[in-house]
């Protein structure tokens, strides 16, 4: 049985896909900073608004940013919605690039909104604009809006508040 040599075009590919391998430990993985942005009243009961700050871009007066809201009951089998918001920070107008409803972890809907609409005061998207535009503050750090939001939840419901 004779052994042929590896290639030149073999040889570099191993060394590429060993550093790569050995590189990918040191490398964090994406990490969104959650921020607890508004708690506030709904019809849905009490909504909890959290912003990812490490989402938002924009400049010149626009932002982009990613947001989720959990509510404390369902309604039409939904608890939560994640969106992807574009905003001009001057008219506080918005868009929904993406809007997805949730119950749990389970996806629902799926859809956008075309037309700009102006966040009302006294809204969750009304304060995730003002903080994504640096008119307000960021809110409280959260490591994970699910957690967070389950414990809440589970101890508003346990006061009977």
């Amino acid at each position: 049985m004779s052994s042929t040599p590896p290639s030149a075009i073999g040889l570099y590919l191993r060394a590429c896909l060993t550093t790569l391998l050995l590189c990918l430990p040191a490398t964090p993985a994406f990490s969104a900073d959650w921020r607890l942005s508004a708690i506030r009243q709904t019809h849905y009961g009490t909504s909890l608004a959290f912003l990812d700050v490490s989402s938002i871009q924009g400049g010149g007066g626009q932002v982009s940013f990613a947001a989720s809201t959990y509510f404390s009951r369902s309604t039409s089998r939904m608890n939560r919605v994640s969106a992807r918001v574009t905003a001009s920070c001057p008219a506080m107008s918005y868009r929904f690039d993406q809007l997805i409803s949730f119950y749990n972890q389970r996806s629902l809907r799926s859809w956008s909104s075309l037309p700009t609409a102006t966040a009302a005061l006294n809204t969750n998207i009304f304060d995730e604009i003002g903080s994504a535009c640096g008119n307000r503050e960021l809110g409280t750090h959260v490591d994970n809006p699910d957690a967070f939001a389950a414990r809440y939840f589970a101890a508003h419901r346990q006061r009977g508040s």
